[in-house]
């Protein structure tokens, strides 16, 4: 579309001219000096005509694009007639056509200043508050494609997993996988030095470990990440088995067994997500095979980043579940693996290890046990779940 404003030309303003304006300028406008009329006459004869306004955009880093045509816009951003696009985080402010300025200004006042926060904390490497200024705009993007979408998509996953919102996060890191499955370059543009790492054999995001413990969160995310492998056919096992482990949380245990039986084949990475998936439903339905997890357990070290923080849990909680003494602190030593270790990478996890150790050992009578690691989970975990309700008990599985 052109975004142009009309004006009068010279030609227009002949008398019997065609053109909205024609004759606008009457008999005694024309009596010119004689090289005044021959100038006109000129002007008309070889079509020559004055500018016409085009639009103006100012940048927020202070460029001024004069004298360009806004082709369109919508909430990906600003596309020019020469084939420049700048997003709505980019553009401070803009002069288009009339019939559509007061649209633009609308579209540049919803998604600017959101998304130019949301890449400010992005740059900044401030995740914490990611989750506050994407919120807003997320839905918007929900089924879009392109690097704004991408750009909104990627900040939700990691504004959330900041909060310890691993069940959402999965959403949109679906979301995030299905836009670079379509087309690489749309991360191109994100800002900051962090970028999503993706275990090319699974599927998994090295952030997200396939075990949940929010029953609420992870039913509706569930519904969301079942509806996005199916809309943008996703064919990668290990986003089934983030369906299968948000399943056993939402305790859907037929179901999750029904994706885990899907996973078929002897690949060294689907044969460990089977085990995997097998040893959470143990874990659900407190039937955990202590035999096979004290074997298991050490095959975490030969395992994907994005699997070890599960496979340590599961493990470590089912050998935990021991009645002899010796076998359960075994257990409660595998899972303390997890604060030691993927404190940083995977703090739910790693609070959920410490609260289940913490319960296993009041059961077996070792208070003063217990509250050294309750301590430990409300000192290094405060902004987890298992810190903030004490009397909760922690999931298994």
């Amino acid at each position: 579309m052109s975004s142009v404003f009309r004006i009068t030309t010279a030609a227009e303003a002949l008398p019997g001219a065609a053109g909205p304006n024609a004759g606008r300028i009457g008999a005694r406008g024309l009596r010119l000096s004689g090289r005044g009329v021959w100038l006109v006459a000129a002007l008309a004869l070889f079509g020559f005509a004055a500018p016409a306004f085009a639009d103006r955009i100012i940048l927020r880093n202070l460029t001024v694009l004069n004298d360009v045509t806004v082709e369109n816009f919508d909430l990906d951003g600003v596309r020019l007639a020469d084939g420049r696009t700048f997003g709505w985080d980019e553009i401070e402010r803009g002069q288009i056509a009339a019939d559509r300025q007061a649209e633009f200004n609308q579209a540049l006042g919803e998604l600017g200043i959101p998304l130019l926060r949301i890449r400010q904390n992005l740059e900044s490497g401030a995740e914490g508050r990611l989750a506050e200024v994407v919120e807003p705009v997320l839905e918007k993007y929900r089924d879009r494609r392109g690097p704004t979408a991408y750009l909104v998509n990627q900040a939700a996953m990691w504004g959330r997993l900041a909060q310890g919102r691993r069940e959402e996060a999965t959403v949109s890191y679906l979301r995030c996988l299905a836009l670079l499955s379509e087309d690489r370059t749309v991360a191109d543009r994100l800002p900051g030095k962090r970028r999503l790492q993706v275990d090319p054999a699974t599927g998994l995001a090295r952030e997200i470990s396939p075990i949940y413990f929010d029953a609420t969160a992870a039913r509706q995310a569930y519904a969301e990440v079942v509806a996005t492998i199916r809309e943008r056919k996703l064919r990668q096992p290990g986003l089934y088995a983030y369906a299968a482990a948000l399943a056993i949380a939402s305790g859907d245990l037929d179901v999750a067994q029904n994706i885990q039986a899907s996973l078929q084949g002897d690949a060294r990475e689907i044969v460990a997500l089977r085990d995997l998936l097998g040893m959470e439903l143990a874990l659900a339905r407190k039937m955990p095979d202590v035999a096979a997890a004290r074997t298991g357990f050490p095959r975490w070290t030969e395992l994907a980043p994005s699997l070890q923080p599960a496979w340590i849990y599961a493990s470590g909680a089912a050998i935990a579940s021991s009645d002899d003494a010796a076998i359960r602190d075994e257990g409660i030593a595998a899972m303390l693996h997890l604060p030691a270790l993927f404190a940083a990478s995977e703090p739910v996890v790693a609070a959920a290890a410490l609260a289940e150790a913490a319960q296993v050992l009041e059961r077996a009578g070792d208070a003063k046990g217990a509250a050294r690691l309750r301590a430990e989970l409300n000192a290094r975990f405060s902004g987890t779940a298992f810190a903030r309700d004490e009397s909760a008990p922690a999931p298994s599985g």
